[in-house]
C-alpha cells in the first residue's frame, strides 16, 4: 500500500484522479543540503516553495545506499533482492529485465505520454534501455554518470542518448535536461495529453563541475576532484531547473491537475551534507539511506504539511500508479 492509499481518508488523494506525474530525482546529494531539510549555506527557494505548497516528509528512504538498486525498486516497487539487482551493474551484464513491469510501462498502458530525461542506469543496451521498458522519449544516459559538459563517460566514451542513438547535443546536462522536460510538458499541454515525466538530474555526482565553468575530467583524480563551492553551484543551479518546470506547469494550467514528487536515489558523500546523520553514500547508516521526499498535489495534499510517517522508495510507485488511478499487477 503507497502513502496515496495510506492518506486517501485525510486527504482526498484516493478520490480523484492525476492526469499528470512529474517524478524528478537527485543524485548523490546530501539530506541537508536543500532548504527544506535544512540547508542554510545552499539556496534552493523553487524546492523550498514546492515544499511549502505540499508535503514533506521527514523519514523517508532509499531500499540501497547505491544507485541501481534504488532505481530499480523505485520503478518496479519491488525490493531490489527480489529483482535480483542489489549492486550497480557494468557494461556487458544484463540490466533490469523487461519482464519487469516498470511505472513507464503501467502509464505508457493508460494512454499517457511517457518520458526520461536524464539518468538511466538499469541497463546499458537498447534491449534493456529506457525506450524498452515503457517510455516514449528518452534523452539521457545509461552510465552511472557523465561529464556535465562534455557528455562522456569517465573513460572517454560519447554516452548521451536520445531514444537509442548516440547525439552531440552541447549544454550543460542540467540545463539540457531541463530543456527537453520543459519542452515534454509544452507539447503535452498543447496536444492536453496527460503523461508521466521522469526527470532524473546527474547532478550532483562528480565530477564536480559548477554551471559555467567546463574543466578538464579526463583523468580519475580530475574527475573526482573538486570543491563544496563547486557542488553549491551545482545544486542551486538543479532548484534554478526545477523551478523552470514548475513555472512551466503553471504556464500551461496543468498545475492542479499534476502530483510532483522530488526525492533522492541515495545519500551523498564527499561534498555533502547529511545533516544530522553519519556516514553517506554506500553505507547501510542514516546518512547513505535516508532521503528527502517532497510531495505536492493541490486539492488532495495539504499546503506546508510535515510528516514523519516512514516511507521507502517503493512507496513511490504504488503511490503514483494509485493517484493515477491504476491497479498494479498482481
Amino acid at each position: 500500500m503507497g502513502l496515496a492509499a495510506r492518506m486517501g481518508s485525510s486527504t482526498g488523494m484516493a478520490a480523484r484522479q492525476a492526469n499528470n506525474i512529474v517524478l524528478i530525482v537527485f543524485d548523490y546529494m546530501g539530506y541537508g543540503d536543500i532548504e527544506p531539510f535544512g540547508a542554510s549555506e545552499i539556496r534552493t527557494p523553487h524546492i523550498r516553495r514546492l515544499a511549502e505548497q505540499g508535503r514533506r516528509y521527514t523519514d523517508f528512504y532509499a531500499p540501497a545506499p547505491i544507485c541501481v538498486p534504488s532505481r530499480a525498486a523505485m520503478m518496479t516497487g519491488r525490493y531490489p533482492r527480489h529483482l535480483g539487482m542489489e549492486r550497480n551493474i557494468n557494461r556487458g551484464e544484463v540490466g533490469l529485465p523487461i519482464s519487469e513491469k516498470t511505472l513507464a510501462r503501467y502509464f505508457k498502458d493508460s494512454g499517457r505520454r511517457t518520458a526520461l530525461f536524464g539518468k538511466w542506469h538499469l541497463g546499458y543496451e537498447v534491449v534493456d534501455g529506457p525506450n524498452a521498458h515503457g517510455f516514449d522519449e528518452f534523452l539521457g544516459f545509461h552510465d552511472w554518470n557523465i561529464d556535465y559538459y562534455s557528455h562522456k563517460t569517465r573513460t572517454g566514451v560519447d554516452a548521451l542518448y536520445r531514444d537509442t542513438d548516440v547525439i552531440d547535443h552541447p549544454g550543460y546536462t542540467t540545463d539540457v535536461f531541463t530543456d527537453e522536460a520543459v519542452d515534454f510538458i509544452d507539447r503535452a499541454g498543447a496536444a492536453a495529453e496527460p503523461f508521466f515525466l521522469y526527470l532524473a538530474y546527474n547532478a550532483a555526482l562528480p565530477p564536480y563541475s559548477p554551471p559555467g565553468r567546463e574543466r578538464d575530467t579526463e583523468t580519475h583524480d580530475t574527475w573526482i576532484d573538486g570543491t563544496r563551492e563547486d557542488y553549491v553551484a551545482a545544486v542551486e543551479h538543479l532548484d534554478q531547473g526545477v523551478g523552470r518546470v514548475l513555472a512551466t506547469l503553471d504556464q500551461r494550467g496543468l498545475a492542479d491537475d499534476t502530483l510532483v514528487l522530488l526525492t533522492y536515489d541515495h545519500g551523498g558523500a564527499e561534498m555533502a551534507t547529511k545533516g544530522p546523520f553519519f556516514h553517506g553514500f554506500g553505507t547501510l547508516w542514516e546518512g547513505g539511506i535516508r532521503v528527502p521526499m517532497i510531495l505536492r498535489w493541490p486539492g488532495s495534499v495539504g499546503q506546508g504539511e510535515v510528516s514523519a510517517e516512514p516511507g521507502i522508495l517503493m512507496d513511490v510507485t504504488s503511490t503514483l500508479l494509485a493517484a493515477a488511478g491504476i491497479q498494479p499487477d498482481q
